[in-house]
């Protein structure tokens, strides 16, 4: 089984004979990765960030555990605990670790006070998941992290069509139990768009499940984009299913170049569109709109109130957050996009190879040249940015054969010329594309 714990991707390469083995053995080529990259799993035994302080409000909710027989319900239990993550991050009085940080101690055998340290956190949030055809018995427990104390624990009987009333009890039980007492119309606030057919809420989630894996295969992908349309098929007004849709006709297009039809990209944001149409606060279709309205259409200041608006909406999804700090590195803020990862860094102690990419660009940006090299060592596989922004970060320095020799690994093994490069770079001033350039050039 292929698992998505670093950015390469796999294309298939048939079936190979070898010696020794009577049968034949399926074979993948690696390639730079393609696809969804924001759910690559943390390998790594503990975070690469010590968190001093836990702050007050400090929350873990942990991945809840499928208790079902059926594995493939697997996915169910995800995507009520991001659910949980998502609401729980809006209250302001609450430091809720990202999921990438929480669900990384999925299969780690940890007491709640190696947890709390570990991630820098009071309070972690466990569950249960039962599922048997429409029925669900969820049972939840806040523990204190420093003493393992079990501070509130209940068990919920629900159906399918009810667990967004489940989800909003146990917000409400959570925030009240931590920080006070809250007000129902405050609660409301914090709660998730509910779809209008739940079949449809399903269907989503198995697509997640597929698109979160489609950096690792193109199949993937496609199985993504054919469970997010049948969803639409059902709840033709669920924005959440049209923003996915939009992401995984992007990754179709990035897939499969050849196959891909030419107005794609329209049909693209006529799906991006319809989400925000049908609900104004989809974090994923802000961030989708705003990577468009960058990389697309160099409208700069739409991007900037997409990135921060979906931000706002679910500050604890790190992705965002690196996405947005690499678009003030665009705009010239490159202190203020290193502010962003600090930010990001706090809720994901574990730091995603994003986080350290766009760390290393902030820096470089900033002059700190041996840093910025310091932040791209730490990726688990060179990228595009890396690579680039690595070589001119040893001209700067004067190590004049090392950034050769980076330049020409960026140039061979991603078949990218400088000029190319320099265009996946939407700066707002030509003046720094320029002088990214002229480094680039002295080098070559």
């Amino acid at each position: 089984m292929i698992n998505p714990k670093i950015r390469v991707s796999y294309e298939d390469a048939g079936e190979l004979e070898l010696k020794n083995i009577g049968r034949p053995i399926k074979a993948f080529h690696i390639v730079p990765c393609k696809g969804a990259t924001r759910s690559i799993q943390h390998s790594e035994e503990k975070p690469s960030i010590k968190i001093e302080k836990a702050e007050a409000g400090s929350l873990a909710v942990m991945l809840f555990k499928n208790l079902s027989n059926d594995e493939e319900q697997d996915y169910f239990c995800e995507g009520l605990s991001e659910d949980l993550i998502s609401a729980l991050s809006r209250y302001k009085k609450l430091v809720v670790v990202s999921s990438n940080a929480s669900f990384s101690y999925k299969d780690k055998n940890k007491l709640p006070k190696e947890i709390g340290n570990e991630l820098g956190v009071r309070y972690i949030l466990e569950g249960k998941v039962r599922k048997l055809g429409p029925k669900i018995r969820i049972t939840a427990s806040l523990v204190a992290a420093e003493t393992s104390t079990n501070l509130w624990s209940n068990n919920f009987d629900t159906t399918i069509d009810e667990i967004f009333d489940i989800q909003d009890e146990l917000v409400g039980t959570i925030v009240t139990t931590i920080v006070g007492n809250v007000e129902k119309d405050h609660i409301k606030q914090l709660s998730n768009s509910k779809p209008e057919n739940m079949k449809a809420y399903d269907l989503v989630l198995r697509g997640l499940e597929y698109h979160k894996k489609s950096s690792v295969s193109a199949e993937n992908n496609k199985k993504a984009l054919e469970l997010f349309n049948k969803a639409i098929e059902v709840d033709p007004t669920y924005a959440r299913a049209h923003a996915w849709q939009c992401c995984s006709l992007a990754n179709n297009a990035e897939w499969f170049p050849e196959e891909t039809k030419e107005n794609w990209m329209e049909e693209a944001l006529s799906s991006v569109n319809k989400a925000l149409e049908l609900d104004s606060n989809d974090p994923e279709a802000h961030r989708i709109m705003g990577a468009i309205k960058l990389l697309f259409e160099g409208d700069m200041d739409t991007a900037i109130f997409h990135h921060q608006k979906a931000i706002e909406i679910c500050p604890s999804d790190t992705f965002h957050i690196a996405r947005y700090a690499l678009l003030l590195v665009y705009l010239g803020e490159p202190e203020n996009g290193l502010e962003e990862i600090k930010k990001a860094m706090r809720i994901d102690p574990f730091c995603s190879d994003l986080m350290f990419e766009v760390q290393g660009t902030c820096l470089f940006w900033l002059g700190n040249y041996t840093e910025a090299i310091n932040s791209y060592k730490k990726l688990r596989i060179d990228t595009r940015d890396s690579l680039f922004y690595t070589a001119a970060s040893l001209k700067k320095l004067g190590k004049e054969e090392e950034a050769t020799d980076i330049l020409k690994q960026a140039i061979n093994t991603l078949n990218m010329t400088i000029e190319k490069f320099l265009g996946s770079q939407p700066f707002k001033s030509e003046d720094n594309k320029k002088g990214l350039k002229e480094t680039l050039e002295l080098i070559a």
